[in-house]
């Protein structure tokens, strides 16, 4: 870069008052210390689940004494019986023989021959060293409902919460209040819902942390935890989506608003954030590139752009579609969100794996804030999302993950030390801000246009050409974009920058290159589900290029006379 002008100073004032509220971000050793806090349990019945399980202790430096197995069904579903005898109260007994979790003395330890049990109203956990319950694949995620099961007092629960089935993260959650537990049927407060600290989210506060290691395939999950790590290097940088329906009014609103308020946050921080507000979800010809975020809303199935086979997530992707039974099955690269999405590249996400009603589901908003501004864990900001434990909610990928690991700034200036490629994100988050708080375009443009790493950044050029066109520079904004499209990119990327430069191009009476690109578009993404418009724009075209002129014929010269010669 150059000698900093008084735009650019303007600029590092306006970040530095945004990186004063990520005081709570906690920082990262270069080598990991071992994690003493995390247990990590497999299903003994499936080989895959132990090696996920040896995976990720590995990863992660979580010591053997913290990893347990035990024998369990080999289904998605358990029974409310054989959850409390072979998951729950194993865990339990690990627990509180390992010292990892100590009630109080006033309470009596559960018995493992009751499914529920009670005691006087207090704190109950004494002491705590374990605070996250890692499940990996092959573990049970959903408990069946029990029609033995009487409570007295359920009867005045309504109609809709009159049920026990629940999944099986949300229930483990629940157990430094076991002892406290007066009924299984319909949701549990949630203690940590809203937490605006994560020293506040624990055993001591009322929840265990309990995320599972989980998907379609063994492949996809280890794939989830290398993710997770890889985006701890240097952070989570992308791009941010969100499909929200539009709703002003209604019982369904509060799901647009949260939505909302989450497309309005990472806005805020400098993302680039798209948000749609059609009533229909995304449309299948709809560009998403380099995905780091996504939340939207209500089919129940995959559906538009997400039927693509190969959708770019980037490593460390947090992606999350509201559905009541979006967890029905993870392990499934066809069936409801969550396996599907995990199946294209997601990092980590959250699902139902039954009816949960909307007020019981994630406030989407609180969980990309705390982990975005407050440097929560996607654990930590998972649970302070939740209204409910003892419930639907399913947590999926690693809940050590950290998206935003050390500050912004701090993170910016380990990747210009580094010369790492993401460096170009944090130059787009600090246009992006400024953006934001007011700085005039035109200032925006003289900085980004001394950033050295604009020369070789498709993504800078793009956000380049973005600000010309905001400052009314059409011309400059068609070249930027022709310099985006000649540096590296991705496909998604590339289509975009095609879809909005060529009908520029042709405006400009630039037909013939408005054609090659659109016939580019075509030949690199023959699947696109919009290909007969693109054919109809380049048919258009093609009437409107001028044809090459026809040589008049001229008549043979006469022959020479032999004077002439």
């Amino acid at each position: 870069m150059s000698n900093p002008s008084r735009c650019s100073l303007l600029m590092i004032l306006c970040i530095l008052v945004l990186l004063s509220l990520n005081g709570l971000a906690q920082g990262a050793e270069s080598s990991p210390p071992e994690r003493q806090d995390t247990v990590v349990v497999y299903n003994q019945r499936t080989p895959e689940s132990e090696a996920v399980a040896r995976h990720y202790v590995f990863r992660r430096n979580i010591p053997e004494k913290l990893v347990l197995g035990l024998t369990l069904p080999e289904t998605e579903t358990i029974t409310r019986k054989d959850y409390a005898e072979q998951l729950e109260n194993p865990i339990l007994e690990f627990l509180l023989k390992s010292g990892g979790l100590e009630f109080d003395a006033r309470f009596k330890a559960p018995s493992t021959a009751n499914l529920t049990n009670t005691g006087p109203a207090g704190s109950v956990v004494k002491s705590a060293s374990i605070r996250h319950v890692v499940l990996c694949y092959g573990v049970p995620s959903r408990i069946l409902e029990s029609s033995e099961i009487r409570e007295i007092g359920s009867e005045k629960l309504p109609s809709d919460f009159r049920r026990n089935e629940a999944a099986v993260d949300t229930e483990l959650a629940a157990l430094p209040d076991k002892p406290l537990r007066l009924a299984l049927s319909g949701p549990q407060r949630n203690p940590a819902f809203g937490a605006t600290h994560a020293a506040n989210i624990g055993p001591r506060h009322g929840v265990f942390i309990v995320a599972r290691l989980d998907g379609p395939t063994p492949s996809v999950v280890t794939n989830m935890i290398d993710g997770a790590l890889k985006a701890e290097e240097f952070g989570l940088w992308g791009r941010a989506y969100f499909d929200s329906r539009g709703l002003t009014n209604g019982d369904y609103k509060i799901g647009d608003d949260w939505i909302r308020l989450a497309a309005k946050t990472t806005k805020a921080l400098g993302w680039e954030t798209s948000l749609d507000e059609a009533p229909e979800t995304l449309p299948p010809g709809f560009i998403m590139s380099h995905i780091a975020l996504y939340a939207g809303w209500y089919s129940g199935g995959l559906c538009g752009p997400f039927l693509l086979k190969q959708m770019e997530f980037v490593p460390g992707s947090i992606a999350y579609h509201l559905h009541s039974f979006s967890a029905s099955t993870i392990r499934s690269d066809a069936q409801g969100w969550v396996g599907p999405l995990l199946a294209r590249g997601a990092t980590a996400t959250m699902g139902y794996v039954n009816e949960p009603y909307l007020g019981t589901t994630s406030e989407i908003s609180v969980l990309f804030s705390r982990m975005l501004l407050a440097g929560f864990s996607f654990g930590e900001a998972s649970y302070a999302s939740l209204p409910a434990l003892s419930w639907q909610t399913t947590v999926i990928g690693d809940p050590l993950y950290h998206p935003l690991p050390r500050p912004y700034q701090t993170l910016h200036s380990e990747m210009e030390r580094a010369g790492r490629l993401e460096l170009e994100w944090s130059y787009l988050r600090l246009i992006n801000v400024n953006l934001h708080t007011g700085m005039p375009v035109a200032s925006l443009i003289d900085y980004l246009e001394k950033v050295d790493l604009l020369r070789s950044s498709s993504v800078l050029q793009e956000k380049l050409g973005e600000l010309y066109l905001r400052h009314g520079k059409v011309f400059e904004m068609i070249a930027a974009q022709e310099r985006a499209l000649s540096l590296p990119t991705s496909p998604q990327q590339r289509a975009r920058l095609i879809l909005s430069l060529a009908p520029r191009l042709a405006l400009y009476e630039r037909e013939t290159d408005a054609c090659k690109l659109y016939e580019s578009f075509l030949k690199e993404l023959p699947n696109y589900p919009d290909r007969a418009l693109i054919q109809e724009k380049l048919l258009a075209l093609e009437r409107k290029r001028p044809k090459p002129t026809e040589a008049t014929p001229q008549p043979s010269p006469p022959p020479m006379k032999e004077k002439d010669r």
